[in-house]
């Protein structure tokens, strides 16, 4: 069963009825929209009644006085949502004949209306396959997919995009969209989600790549050698054909990773231009640090004073009775040639720097 076939069968089962979603009236999934925005259901709901009763239809609204419109609204808060609300209506009769637009590309030029909107009208009530992108799906899609982008950044957006345009359902789009989000808003929730009763819990990847979860099985593991022997670990961002895997940062590793039962951890920073490298320290005070300073995805050969100057920066973060250096993870899908050069000025470089330490 695909991710949205789990998302709608589940919707299906646990919606909350709500009046706006028994309609494909663009008005009314308008209003909804407009008056749900920076408000909780429970307060938004008689408001939406109201509205409905009171201004029929797109013409009733744009004809009734501003000061009406505002009355309405009042105790809502957030009041540039009524007069924007009252602006797109009379947009709505002059520009489109009081008809409501029926395209996403015509609907996001109303005043008041951005990306996230636009879609839900053009989904909900015409069917147009725009996935919807607002808090509760970003929260369950970063989660689910292992996506560390900031929300509020315009190439993060365009990252959850593509991946919601892969997975949309778009025989129903409608049921998908309002399925993500009543999926985030109930079951993947910001504080204490119920992961384990989840329909997800084998397949997403925040519930199987959690840190304490994963500290707690890695330290139970190795328990039977803790002490017995140099016990070292590598934090992999995985290698593909020459290309990295996985999230390239150990900031989300922090702090529970400080936990790790481990006389020594290995990180790569060779193929990752040294980011976050002040974080080297944190972890040097708890333990030994192997930095990966050769990039073993890029037939560069370091020279050895690349090594050097590596190193010595290296040191900034990490004592030097406290750090080994070695390749970043892969140098198996290195060509041999390229390979033993790298480790030879690797090797090479160490010695330089340590005659000077």
């Amino acid at each position: 069963m695909s991710i949205s076939e789990k998302l709608i069968k589940w919707y299906n089962a646990h919606k909350r009825e709500l009046p706006w979603r028994n309609t494909n009236d663009p008005y009314k999934i308008w209003l909804s929209e407009i008056i749900l925005q920076q408000t909780r259901v429970e307060q938004g709901l008689p408001y939406y009644l109201h509205f409905i009763n009171t201004y029929a239809d797109v013409s009733a609204l744009a004809n009734a006085p501003e000061d009406q419109v505002m009355r309405s609204w009042q105790g809502l808060g957030y009041y540039s949502r009524a007069r924007n609300l009252h602006y797109a209506a009379k947009q709505i009769v002059n520009e489109y004949n009081s008809v409501f637009p029926n395209t996403y590309d015509e609907i996001i030029k109303l005043k008041g209306i951005g990306e996230y909107t636009a879609a839900a009208i053009a989904s909900f009530a015409y069917k147009e396959a725009k996935p919807v992108l607002d808090g509760n799906v970003f929260r369950f899609s970063a989660r689910y997919f292992g996506l560390h982008h900031p929300i509020d950044d315009t190439k993060s957006k365009k990252v959850f995009y593509e991946v919601l345009n892969e997975i949309i359902d778009h025989q129903s789009p409608d049921i998908f969209n309002q399925a993500i989000m009543e999926f985030g808003a109930m079951q993947c929730k910001p504080a204490s989600p119920n992961c384990t009763d989840c329909i997800f819990s084998s397949s997403c990847y925040a519930y199987k790549e959690d840190t304490k979860r994963f500290v707690d099985i890695f330290n139970r593991t190795v328990a039977p050698i803790v002490g017995k022997c140099h016990l070292s670990t590598h934090l992999c961002f995985g290698n593909f054909k020459g290309r990295p895997v996985g999230y390239r940062s150990i900031k989300p590793m922090l702090p529970d990773f400080l936990d790790l039962t481990i006389d020594e951890v290995h990180i790569e920073m060779a193929n990752r231009e040294f980011a976050e490298i002040e974080l080297l320290s944190v972890f040097a005070e708890k333990m030994n640090v192997a930095v990966g300073i050769v990039d073993v995805k890029n037939y560069y050969i370091e020279s050895v004073d690349d090594i050097a100057k590596r190193i010595e920066l290296c040191l900034k973060y990490v004592p030097a009775d406290r750090l080994a250096v070695a390749p970043d993870c892969g140098l198996s899908q290195t060509a041999r040639w390229a390979s033993r050069q790298k480790l030879i000025n690797m090797v090479k470089g160490a010695k330089l720097v340590r005659g000077n330490v």
